[in-house]
């Protein structure tokens, strides 16, 4: 078996292709029951990594994975990936569980987060681009991401039951843990959607009356301050996310 290694972002769905990945090489259908994420479920025998990690703040750790051929898992949709950390790692109670301090933090924690994912040249140099296994097409053409998978463990060399319907399940599965961006976008009651708008509003220089957001103390006075740039925000939203329907 030729030595691979999956590359994927913090949210982006890789706990749960490991996951697929096993169910596969075990032959077993069985579907799991994650709630928000999959991190504790049972994993392959494929590597798994991420690209690089901010062990310092400000100064990121890039793995090479030399004795690896590399495989990039990703999307360059900010928007979806930024919601997807944001509910299933830094507010899920089994993770960073940051969705018990209070409004003004989540909202600085959500704006932080925001501003990574739009910004960050580390995120666009080594997620964005050279995508081998694309993450959108799990949403968007679920039969042509089957055959991504199968072509990149057949290339490893990896023993396992190429079963389409037991993916296409999975596939299907794995979409109700995630935030599906028509919910989101222009959603004023949404600290998710807030947070991103404060985040565009920061990078873009998008013009509002004075606020002072670090000390924003609710929903309510958030909405009101980003009230002005919201079609501004939508537009903004538009090339970095992707929507689906069931």
């Amino acid at each position: 078996m030729k030595k691979i290694v999956i590359l994927r972002s913090h949210g982006g769905g890789g706990a749960w292709l490991n996951n697929l990945i096993y169910h596969l090489e075990k032959n077993n259908v069985d579907l799991p029951t994650p709630g928000v994420s999959f991190d504790r479920e049972t994993t392959g025998s494929v590597k798994f990594g991420h690209c690089f990690e901010y062990f310092t703040p400000g100064t990121a750790t890039v793995f090479d994975y030399p004795e690896h051929d590399r495989i990039l898992f990703s999307t360059d949709a900010a928007f979806n990936l930024y919601l997807n950390e944001s509910l299933k790692i830094q507010l899920n109670p089994l993770i960073l569980n940051n969705g018990t301090k209070s409004f003004t933090e989540q909202f600085d924690l959500l704006t932080n987060t925001a501003v990574g994912w739009l910004s960050d040249p580390m995120i666009r140099q080594y997620y964005y681009t050279n995508i081998d296994l694309d993450y959108k097409l799990i949403f968007l053409d679920p039969e042509q991401f089957v055959d991504q998978l199968f072509a990149i463990l057949d290339s490893a060399g990896l023993q396992y039951s190429k079963n389409r319907d037991y993916c296409l399940r999975s596939i299907k599965n794995y979409k109700t843990t995630c935030p599906n961006p028509l919910n989101y976008i222009g959603n004023s009651d949404s600290i998710l959607w807030l947070a991103w708008c404060h985040g565009l509003k920061m990078l873009n220089k998008l013009d509002i009356p004075f606020y002072d957001f670090g000390s924003v103390p609710d929903i309510a006075q958030a909405a009101q301050a980003l009230s002005s740039i919201q079609s501004q925000c939508i537009q903004l939203t538009a090339p970095v996310s992707f929507a689906w329907h069931d």
